[in-house]
């Protein structure tokens, strides 16, 4: 029976941490160390651009040199998350005063064939006077 006895702790122990582990959200992973993620290689986002505003003239990124531009990718017929995050960018640029002189806030969509200069003129006339459409 002395044998017994510390095998049933032991065995008991080892459920209970096996249950604890697959049961308690995370435990597992703070056990188990992250991979290591290396880059193989370099961002394809950003750099030299061009393409045509709202107005149907083409511009290049040369354009706002020396300013904050504000970035937001899009279309014209999202439902929701565009119009609300273009609401946010115009009460920011509200808020920011004279200082918003600095940000060019810029709408680019994803949706070349649908969103023309037209269309998109219209729709960054609805947020704010100094949004710029870009297609």
């Amino acid at each position: 029976m002395r044998m017994k006895l510390p095998m049933l702790i032991g065995g008991g122990l080892l459920v209970g941490v096996c249950l604890g582990l697959l049961l308690v959200p995370g435990a597992l992973d703070r056990l188990v160390p992250k991979a290591v993620i290396r880059s193989i290689g370099e961002a394809t986002v950003g750099g030299p651009f061009t393409l045509t505003d709202h107005n149907g003239r083409r511009v290049t990124d040369q354009e706002w040199r020396g300013k904050y531009l504000l970035v937001f990718f899009g279309f014209t017929f999202c439902p929701d998350v565009c119009p609300t995050a273009l609401q946010v960018t115009a009460s920011a640029l509200d808020k920011l005063g004279a200082k918003a002189d600095r940000v060019v806030p810029l709408f680019i969509s994803v949706d070349p064939e649908r969103d023309t200069p037209e269309m998109m003129a219209r729709y960054v006339a609805s947020f704010h006077p100094r949004l710029v459409g870009l297609t």
